[in-house]
């Protein structure tokens, strides 16, 4: 079972280059994970600091030791400071890919 998650981010006006290319660099090491399907990162068509990190990992065990990872802890660290506080959540699901097939 593959799980699925969908993470809104706002981010302050003037952290938005920032933030991708720190995404940017985070992505390159998490696609080497065994456990990652799919990490990309999406901006609002109509508002340029709202974005959607989408996740796709091979388990929920493998999405956590990710979360234990060095470079994750490192983009987490760089990107403290630059969220806007929201109250949109996290969106975890779990899916059967072979329904799809």
């Amino acid at each position: 079972m593959e799980l699925i998650m969908n993470i809104p981010k706002k981010v302050k006006p003037e952290y938005v280059s920032l933030y991708k290319e720190l995404f940017l660099k985070c992505r390159a090491e998490t696609l080497k994970e065994e456990a990652c399907l799919e990490y990309a990162l999406f901006q609002s068509f109509t508002d340029s600091t709202e974005f959607h990190l989408f996740e796709r990992w091979t388990s929920k065990e493998g999405q956590i030791k990710h979360s234990q990872t060095k470079h994750f802890k490192a983009y987490m660290e760089a990107t403290k400071d630059i969220f806007v506080e929201t109250k949109t959540k996290m969106i975890e699901t779990y899916v059967c890919p072979p329904a799809n097939r």
